[in-house]
């Protein structure tokens, strides 16, 4: 099973910073190739600088840089995104859990695109 890192206060990846009913996502970190609650929390707990994953690039596109806290399953940004980014709602593409949509105005901390915005 795949290990959610963070200042967890259940076991569906809510932290201490973001935990309404909808906040079951994880991201992964390029520096140290952790799932992390959210980038606070990596903050908080380790001693380097967030290294973001470049979604412009292939090998980083190819890269499960997310996991629904609900089914524990990761997924590609593409794959969590689906095909219509910005269309509405988030689900999981898995277990259809809902995600928060809000989480899109910090995926500038976990990501980068060196081709076009995110």
């Amino acid at each position: 099973m795949t290990e959610i890192n963070g200042q967890i206060v259940d076991d569906e990846s809510r932290c201490i910073h973001w935990h309404s009913e909808v906040d079951i996502i994880c991201f992964k970190l390029k520096c140290c190739r952790k799932f992390y609650a959210c980038y606070a929390c990596h903050e908080n707990l380790e001693d380097h600088r967030i290294e973001r994953y470049d979604l412009g690039k292939d090998d980083d596109m190819k890269e499960r840089v997310v996991l629904c806290g609900k089914c524990k399953n990761a997924m590609t940004f593409e794959e969590y995104i689906g095909q219509k980014p910005g269309a509405g709602d988030l689900n999981c593409p898995f277990c259809n859990s809902v995600f928060n949509p809000y989480c899109r105005l910090h995926y500038d901390k976990y990501f980068e695109h060196s081709s076009t915005e995110l």
